[in-house]
């Protein structure tokens, strides 16, 4: 993940794309961590930790 972050590659508005279509998930760093999963556009999860 570090290497797509600072290259840029397969990142669409901070969203990390590992499958087009299929998979892609976005890791943001607020108060504390949040994690947004979305598989096969169709199913979608947010995860968060303060």
């Amino acid at each position: 993940m570090m290497t797509r972050t600072i290259t840029g590659e397969d990142l669409d508005e901070d969203w990390v794309i590992v499958q087009k279509g299929v998979y892609r998930y976005a890791v943001m760093q607020t108060a504390g961590m949040l994690v947004r999963i979305v598989m096969r556009e169709y199913l979608a999860v947010e995860i968060g930790w303060e």
